[in-house]
């Protein structure tokens, strides 16, 4: 049983969500800004008059999502690094 524990315990510890290691700095990375951006994006849409929305075509918010979400993913997927001044404590990347 104690053995049984002892494994639950270290998957558990394993699978743990933590915070990654340059959290203070995630507002310059461009993967951080496509999020805000596609959400502005969709939000506007889904704000707009139904007039103007039924003038415009259907596939523009979904092409919108869709390249928002390949973005992100080619955005976390590629090594960034800051522009400008590094950060004083080395940061990421440093």
């Amino acid at each position: 049983m104690e053995n049984l524990k002892a494994r639950l315990q270290r998957a558990l510890a394993a699978t743990a969500a933590r915070l990654v290691d340059d959290w203070k700095y995630l507002h310059r990375f461009f993967s951080v800004r496509l999020v805000a951006l596609g959400s502005a994006l969709l939000t506007a849409w889904q704000m707009m008059p139904d007039k103007v929305v039924d003038l415009l075509p259907h596939w523009i918010p979904v092409a919108a999502a869709y390249l928002t979400l390949i973005s992100i993913a080619v955005g976390v997927a590629v090594k960034q690094d800051f522009k400008g001044k590094p950060p004083a404590d080395g940061g990421p990347n440093a």
